[in-house]
């Protein structure tokens, strides 16, 4: 029986050591480990976060070229407004408003 018993301890002393270094193990290495993968995330994370910014940067010139653009064709479209009304004037001065076609478009008031 005490031959028995013994064994069981010396297995159990066994096991626990191993279970320790084991931890141990791990708790060394995990550090290093973590900092590797921590950069590893990091460099992750800057990579996307300049490649949104570069998407961002081309959207900023997209939209303003857009605006440019919209700011263009609005300044035309006011050009030829006035052009019309003016000519609409010089229509009605010379007495021909009956040949001025009705009705307007849409949104548009003689």
């Amino acid at each position: 029986m005490d031959g028995i018993l013994v064994a069981g301890i010396s297995t159990l002393g066994v096991l626990l050591s191993g279970a320790v270094a084991t931890l141990i193990g791990k708790k060394a290495r995990g550090p290093a480990e973590q900092q590797a993968a921590r950069r590893d995330t990091i460099a992750d994370r800057d990579g996307l976060i300049d490649k949104l910014n570069g998407r961002i940067d081309d959207l900023e010139v997209r939209v303003k070229s857009t605006e440019d653009e919209v700011r263009a064709v609005r300044d035309h479209n006011n050009a030829l407004i006035n052009f019309c009304y003016r000519l609409l004037a010089i229509v009605r001065r010379h007495g021909h408003e009956d040949e001025i076609p009705l009705p307007p478009p849409s949104g548009i008031h003689l």
